[in-house]
């Protein structure tokens, strides 16, 4: 009686063990398969349904591009001074015919910075059928002479464009005079904005490339230093403050070990 009872247990056993092992089996098929289902769905989003999206997105963007709807009608130009309205419009390469929504907004951009007078543009779309610019003008500081020629300058030392000799007369610009001048122009304008010098100053000559002789309204000649040019300034100050007689030229090119001073009379 006890054999038999060891044999059905044991029995049981391995019935209980093969059906375990079938379950296992089943459910490993089934997690197969849903793995290779998910690995095949993910190769369709990945390869083939972005480029159907996209496909789908051009096209109805082409669609919305011949609306006239969106035409091109009214070009807003805003803060220019120099340019013309028309000067802006041939530069951007527009015309009223195109569509509002193929304009390429940072093409346009680039065209109008690549302008001597333009240093910074804006491109935007006003919507259905407006583009508006705005134009920050380059604004002439100075006027540079070099090799017998003119031209305008900005702040920065860029040169705006090339102007006649008889457009000088009569105008209040700086005179930067050498080669060189327009690259260290800004450095040498910000001292004297800073020791309040910049008014009483009629032209600055760079000479050899190297250093600044200022001439003054009054025909005082000052030779700045190759270095220490801040230091000379603050010398230069001072002898004013003393009230000597008016000077003709005062040379700081050997400073703090020599100063050599002219008087006028």
């Amino acid at each position: 009686m006890r054999n038999q009872v060891i044999k059905r247990h044991q029995a049981y056993k391995i019935k209980s063990k093969q059906t375990l092992l079938k379950a296992k089996a089943k459910n490993f098929k089934l997690i197969k398969q849903k793995f290779l289902a998910l690995l095949f769905l993910a190769f369709i989003g990945y390869y083939i349904f972005p480029y159907a999206l996209i496909d789908e997105t051009k096209l109805r963007f082409q669609k919305l591009e011949e609306l006239s709807f969106f035409q091109l009608s009214e070009i807003e130009i805003l803060g220019t001074n120099k340019l013309k309205h028309s000067d802006v419009i041939k530069v951007a390469g527009l015309r009223q015919s195109k569509n509002l929504l193929s304009l390429d907004l940072e093409n346009i951009k680039q065209l109008l910075e690549q302008n001597n007078w333009v240093k910074k543009a804006e491109v935007q779309r006003v919507l259905p059928s407006k583009l508006s610019i705005t134009v920050l003008e380059k604004r002439p500081e100075a006027i540079w002479w070099n090799n017998g020629k003119f031209y305008l300058v900005d702040i920065e030392g860029d040169i705006i464009e090339r102007i006649p000799e008889s457009a000088i007369t009569g105008v209040s610009y700086l005179l930067l005079i050498g080669e060189g001048a327009t690259v260290t122009y800004s450095d040498i304008y910000n001292l004297l904005i800073k020791k309040g010098l910049i008014k009483d100053v009629l032209s600055l000559a760079r000479v050899g490339n190297r250093r600044w002789d200022i001439y003054l309204k009054d025909e005082t000649l000052i030779k700045l230093p190759e270095e220490k040019v801040e230091e000379s300034l603050d010398i230069l100050m001072k002898l004013w403050k003393k009230g000597k007689k008016p000077l003709s030229v005062v040379d700081l090119r050997l400073i703090p070990d020599k100063i050599y001073i002219g008087n006028k009379f």
